[in-house]
């Protein structure tokens, strides 16, 4: 449905069809990582993919479908990003990777998405700690998130919109945070777009999206603009904290 018809900014067409890719863990580890440059409603792999990560049992799965704006439609440029044991996804546009906030990740990327370089950025920024426990890689996000705040440059603003997924199968840190004020989203009413979602299912399921899934049983909760939700996968108890 979202790779389909999924909801896009005004003017744009419907849906999210340059590509798509799923992270799925187990215990902490990854026992699945699989990207795509087709539509996920073309592709003749999604099928087998999905049979795939489904016969490892996996207890936590990061999926994401592409819409492009940097960077081409391809392989290299679809989410998820992995390094080590971490995945991330991204919605929205920081700009183009040539800016100088993006100089630290650098010879880190494989494509040219600046959603990859900002997955570098925080990596390097909680790697510079030495310390990966989850308030550190909060402090890292957050880290991050203030350098884009002030360092990108988008369409006569800033970023749109920093909102993104990280994970590395213990705990989610689900970031909603876009630009209010950004002249591009006052002028095309862009608010209603730039939402993330937290879902609780009938078996303590949670599900983070960026819209509300047709799910029976799910009730669904938007998250504050300028969040961070910390998801404890094992338990499922998660807690926000503004950004």
């Amino acid at each position: 449905h979202l790779a389909d018809d999924g909801q896009v900014l005004p003017g744009s067409t419907k849906g999210h069809k340059d590509g798509w890719g799923l992270a799925s863990y187990a215990r902490g580890n990854i026992i699945r990582y699989f990207r795509s440059p087709e539509s996920a409603m073309n592709d003749p792999l999604l099928e087998n993919e999905f049979f795939l990560a489904s016969a490892h049992k996996p207890d936590t799965i990061l999926a994401h479908v592409r819409k492009v704006t940097v960077g081409e439609p391809a392989e290299r440029n679809s989410h998820p990003f992995v390094s080590g044991r971490f995945t991330f996804i991204h919605n929205g546009t920081l700009g183009a990777v040539d800016q100088h906030v993006f100089d630290p990740a650098r010879g880190r990327t494989t494509g040219e998405t600046d959603s990859e370089y900002y997955f570098h950025l925080i990596i390097r920024n909680f790697e510079a700690s030495g310390e990966h426990d989850k308030d550190r890689i909060s402090e890292a996000i957050g880290k991050t998130v203030e350098a884009l705040r002030v360092g990108t440059s988008h369409e006569g603003g800033h970023f749109t919109s920093a909102s993104s997924i990280l994970t590395d199968g213990r705990y989610a840190y689900a970031l909603r945070e876009f630009d209010e004020e950004h002249p591009f989203i006052k002028r095309n009413n862009a608010v209603d777009y730039y939402t993330l979602f937290l879902g609780q299912g009938p078996r303590d399921e949670r599900i983070v999206c960026s819209e509300q899934l047709h799910l029976p049983l799910v009730n669904w909760e938007l998250l504050p603009n300028h969040s961070l939700t910390v998801v404890d996968l094992a338990t499922g108890a998660y807690e926000t904290r503004k950004v």
